[in-house]
């Protein structure tokens, strides 16, 4: 159960690191439109081998833009997973959780909202939680 408020209460911040990880994206692939572009030359090393400074910036840019490749869709994955588990519920299971775990905000909404006291909303959030608590464990 714990899980599944955690999964819940960091939506809006998952979705959030997504967008970041897409500007991190794009500011990787414009820095190596330049970095192509500046001679650094080869030089040998102590195996007589070739290293191109250039080719060393290129590999380390795909192992990055790997990493945060992998990152994005873990976390998209995770957002997935919270879609999948809240189109499980009716209307109202899912505005409970909606406005209490992902918007944060207080009860009193929800009691305006569907003329219920905290206490039953409360319970039927939490009937909502083990409903959909398989998803996340």
């Amino acid at each position: 159960m714990n899980n599944t408020i955690y999964a819940l209460r960091k939506y809006k911040e998952t979705k959030a690191d997504i967008n970041y990880i897409d500007i991190q994206l794009e500011e990787l692939e414009s820095n190596m439109l330049g970095v192509s572009a500046q001679p650094q030359g080869e030089r040998s090393c102590p195996t007589n081998a070739f290293s191109s400074t250039v080719e060393n910036q290129a590999e380390r840019h795909m192992k990055e833009v790997d990493n945060l490749n992998k990152e994005r869709e873990k976390k998209e994955r995770e957002i997935r997973r919270v879609d999948n588990a809240l189109s499980m519920l009716r209307e109202e299971e899912k505005d409970i959780l909606t406005t209490i775990y992902i918007e944060k905000e207080r009860w009193w909404k929800l009691e305006e909202r569907h003329h219920k006291s905290q206490s039953q909303l409360q319970s039927l959030g939490a009937k909502a939680i083990k409903q959909i608590d398989k998803y996340f464990n």
